[in-house]
Formats: C-alpha cells, sequence, structure tokens
C-alpha cells in the first residue's frame, strides 16, 4: 500500500473514532439529563414520556403537516411532529406520551 493511501485510510478511522466518541458522550449526557429530570415540568406540559424526551431528543422533526393514525384508539389526526404516535385527545385522557404512549411518570 502506497504512503498516500495509508494516510488517507488514517484519516477515515481517525474521523470516524471521533464521531463516535462523541456520540458515546452525547448519550452519556443524555442519560444524566434523563436521571436527574431537570426539565421535568418542561416535559410534562410537552406531554412527553423521560425516554423520549430525553434518550430520543435528537429525532429529526420535519416541519411539514402529516396525517397519523392513533395507536391508542385508531382515529387520523393531524400532526406537524412526525414522531407524534398517539392522538391529543388520548394524550390527555390517558396522559401518555404523545411519541410512545408510555405513562408520563
Amino acid at each position: 500500500m502506497n504512503v498516500e493511501k495509508a494516510v488517507k485510510i488514517k484519516a477515515i478511522i481517525d474521523a470516524q473514532n471521533e464521531k463516535n466518541k462523541n456520540y458515546r458522550r452525547k448519550l452519556q449526557n443524555n442519560l444524566m439529563d434523563y436521571q436527574e429530570d431537570s426539565e421535568k415540568e418542561l416535559r410534562e406540559k410537552e406531554k412527553k414520556c423521560k425516554t423520549c424526551y430525553y434518550l430520543k431528543k435528537d429525532k429529526v422533526i420535519l416541519d411539514c403537516q402529516t396525517t397519523h393514525i392513533c395507536k391508542l384508539c385508531g382515529e387520523s389526526f393531524i400532526s406537524f411532529d412526525q414522531n407524534e404516535r398517539i392522538c391529543p385527545n388520548c394524550v390527555n385522557e390517558h396522559d401518555v406520551c404523545r411519541h410512545c404512549g408510555q405513562r408520563i411518570e
């Protein structure tokens, strides 16, 4: 293997190592936030469980109106959040997370 190719391969590997290190750091920070639940009032206001709020918070949310089918009642509803799976009526009636349906603790 020539030197130029070896240098390129090493740079790719080093970049991936750094990317993974940053990802692990982000996960550790998210887990600490989960355990502390320092944003509990905001989380409950947004109708999200601890898992969705702290551990799945990096999901991309597209700003487009989408029709969903509620996992609890089967009714269709419109939302700008592509991760929403529970309709607003069921979220309020059952006090569950609007993303996954878990009880908000």
